[in-house]
């Protein structure tokens, strides 16, 4: 938006000028006429506007570009509540729901999983008491529920205080881990589980950043998404870029046998994995939550998130390297602040598909992503924010450029405008996820409400460059219709240049 306001100011005080010239005999001349000119001034004035555009297209401060107000307009259909798990005004603490054959998972975080049939009817799938023999569930006792393509299994990441025995665990380096994330794999026939197989265990410290992103491959194994078991004000430590630890890193897990590669590191706090198909390649999409700096939307194709050959890196932590930690597009010192700004395209990491900053929130976490198939026609990729509630949006995105975050205008059924919070009544959280058909959705997590999203028309927004000149243009249409008609313009002031453009008003 500045470059755009500085481009408009230069433009305008270029045809002002000239044309505030009109009557004003010059010795420049085409075929006879006066040709306009700019005068040294205001054309040192144009110059000046013109070599601070790159400086007015950034940000003064060390933080991502704000979020842009849109024209998007998704219209919220409600389509159901959830069972309530916690008294008082909060009900649940649920995370995204999960489509599994033409049925959905409705997944409280409290230990219940609940599937709910295309005709809205829930059956309870699972409770606390159902955990298996070994687990002392605690915490968030369900951290994630996915279910692998065929529909007939779930894998299910708890957190306990105990491992079942035989179950390789990975121990944290940190020293500040008291629980375990034990990751397993059931027998699923639409209604209820079976045949409990514990895969793995994380060590972990339920108290910090945990993780939990999961997504099945077509081979049966599993991704899945470690915290950096931190807080607040660091800037990752070495754990997260090292290649031995599993902190901060996006993990493959055989199904057979437990065994863990870690296929990316860097990451901070990725709580989905989405996996979307883009000109037919596959990807894998997720927000990371940040810390000071920036929430930042992550892509990376599948094939090269496989690739034995590397491992990819998204940045967060202190690299052995070059002794920088980053977040989203800066570095950051220790305690987390941004302090200077990484170059676009830094070679060796993975810079976000899109970030933004806190802005004027005092707290922010981000939530999503949905890329659903059948969901938006302008919208590439939808996601959000946890405490206030708003949406965001990307519509496009191209390699090596940050995408442009766009705020998304909500309407309910009977198109009034609402937002997330004014239906939960507060703070919503919402989760989003796609719907067994390819539509879009959002539960929030304050009431148990969830709703489907569709994109409807939304005005056409013109290029803010196209707006400013657009007076320009009918000034100098006005312009060449009187030298046409032979009437002639305006006289103008010699001594005041611009009266000519005003003066039919005086």
């Amino acid at each position: 938006m500045p470059y755009a306001l500085a481009m408009c100011i230069a433009t305008g005080v270029a045809v002002f000028d000239m044309l505030a010239q009109s009557g004003v005999p010059r010795a420049n001349t085409y075929r006879g006429s006066p040709m306009p000119t700019l005068r040294p001034g205001y054309l040192a004035f144009v110059s000046i506007v013109l070599a601070t555009l790159p400086t007015l297209g950034m940000t003064i401060t060390l933080n991502p570009l704000p979020a842009q107000d849109s024209a998007i307009q998704v219209q919220l259909t409600y389509m159901g509540t959830m069972p309530a798990s916690l008294a008082g005004s909060v009900r649940t603490n649920a995370t995204s729901p999960v489509a599994v054959g033409s049925h959905l998972l409705l997944v409280d975080q409290t230990g219940f999983v609940y599937q709910r049939d295309v005709g809205g009817a829930l059956t309870t799938v699972f409770t606390p008491t159902d955990a298996p023999a070994g687990l002392s569930l605690m915490g968030e006792k369900i951290l994630n529920v996915v279910s692998n393509q065929a529909g007939n299994a779930l894998y299910v990441a708890f957190t306990s205080a105990t491992t079942p025995a035989g179950t390789p665990v990975s121990i944290s380096p940190r020293g500040n881990a008291s629980a375990y994330q034990v990751i397993y794999r059931y027998d699923f026939d639409g209604t209820s589980v079976s045949n409990p197989q514990p895969l793995r265990a994380f060590a972990v410290n339920p108290t910090g950043h945990t993780g939990g992103g999961m997504a099945v491959l077509d081979d049966g194994s599993l991704l899945f998404t470690t915290g950096d078991h931190g807080d607040a004000g660091e800037d990752g430590r070495s754990f997260a870029q090292d290649s031995v630890s599993h902190l901060s890193k996006i993990v493959q897990i055989n199904p057979s046998t437990g065994d863990t590669t870690i296929v990316a590191k860097g990451v901070r706090n990725v709580q989905r994995l989405a996996m979307t198909q883009h000109e037919g390649k596959t990807y894998v999409d997720f927000v990371d939550i940040g810390g000071n700096v920036a929430e930042e939307l992550n892509t990376v194709l599948l094939a090269d998130l496989l690739d034995p050959t590397r491992v990819e890196n998204f940045g967060w932590g202190r690299n052995s390297t070059d002794n920088l930690a980053r977040e989203g597009t800066f570095y950051i010192d220790a305690n987390g602040q941004a302090v200077s700004a990484a170059p676009l395209g830094e070679a060796g990491f993975l810079q976000p598909l899109a970030q933004w900053g806190r802005e004027a929130q005092s707290f922010v976490a981000g939530t999503g992503s949905i890329s659903c198939a059948d969901a938006f026609r302008n919208i590439d990729t939808l996601f959000g924010d946890l405490p206030s509630g708003t949406v965001y949006a990307i519509q496009s995105r191209n390699a090596g450029l940050l995408a442009d975050v766009r705020r998304v205008n909500l309407v309910d059924a009977t198109l009034h405008a609402t937002t997330l919070s004014a239906l939960a009544g507060g703070r919503p959280d919402p989760r989003f996820f796609c719907f067994a058909d390819g539509s879009a959705g959002v539960l929030l997590e304050r009431t148990g409400d969830f709703y489907r999203l569709a994109e409807i028309a939304s005005i056409p927004e013109p290029s803010s460059l196209l707006l400013c000149a657009l007076p320009a243009l009918l000034l100098l249409i006005q312009h060449s219709q009187h030298k046409r008609r032979g009437s002639a313009p305006v006289p103008c002031d010699a001594d005041e240049p611009w009266s000519g453009l005003w003066g039919q008003a005086r």
